[in-house]
């Protein structure tokens, strides 16, 4: 699984907390989605390369900052368990 992006929403006077990102995964992408410390959520999707870039565009406009895969176990504890995880799903 290649990750393309990972965002991190964090505004506390909102309540948000979140991360979501999107990996290609074979001929396909895969997006995944969850508040910090609990469960990665994940959709397979058919997206060409235009349209995974629409989508990633989009949540940086809703507030998303990008995160460098290679530190994101900081701001996500449990990241690359969960992305293992959500890794299988998408086999099956």
């Amino acid at each position: 699984m290649e990750i393309e992006f990972i965002g991190w929403c964090h505004q506390p006077t909102r309540n948000h907390d979140k991360v979501w990102g999107v990996a290609k995964h074979g001929h396909q992408r895969v997006t995944f989605w969850g508040r910090r410390g609990k469960k990665l959520q994940n959709k397979v999707r058919a997206l060409d390369e235009y349209e995974a870039r629409k989508l990633i565009n989009s949540k940086i406009a809703k507030g998303y900052a990008p995160v460098d895969p290679e530190k994101v176990d900081k701001v996500y504890e449990r990241f690359g368990v969960d992305l293992f995880m959500v890794a299988l799903q998408a086999e099956v």
